[in-house]
This record gives C-alpha cells, sequence and structure tokens, in this order.
C-alpha cells in the first residue's frame, strides 16, 4: 500500500490508468503476478504474488527488457 501525505488527492482517471499500465508493466519485467489491485483518489493497493527464485534464459531476460522500453 502507498498512500500519500495529508491524504491528497494524486490519482484522477487519466493517472489511475497511467499507474495501472506501469504497473503490469513493471509486474512484467519483475516476474511477478499481480493478483489484485485497487487505485483510489489518493492511495493504492497491490498484492502480488512472487515467484520461486529461478535462473532466467537470455531469451527471457530480452522479451523483460523489450517490453520494459515500450
Amino acid at each position: 500500500m502507498s498512500r500519500m501525505v495529508n491524504g491528497e488527492r494524486l490519482f484522477d482517471d487519466v493517472a489511475k490508468e497511467v499507474l495501472r499500465k506501469r504497473l503490469w508493466q513493471v509486474a512484467d519485467y519483475c516476474g511477478v503476478e499481480v493478483i489484485t489491485f485497487a487505485v483510489m483518489a489518493n492511495h493504492f493497493h497491490v498484492l502480488l504474488r512472487v515467484p520461486c527464485r529461478g535462473d532466467l534464459s537470455d531469451v527471457e531476460m530480452l522479451r523483460r527488457y523489450a517490453g520494459a522500453l515500450s
């Protein structure tokens, strides 16, 4: 969970959509699964599943890197 100072409202509909898209990009890059999330006007919640650590192939690393650039 992350909350804004003094309960300020930072997330309008456009900002919520930007955060949602970025959340999925970062999750894919990091290799975690977003179970659920909620974005309110002044804070958000994210529940992630972190898989067991494993070796990544070069192909998977390049796929993740390419996705982070888009």
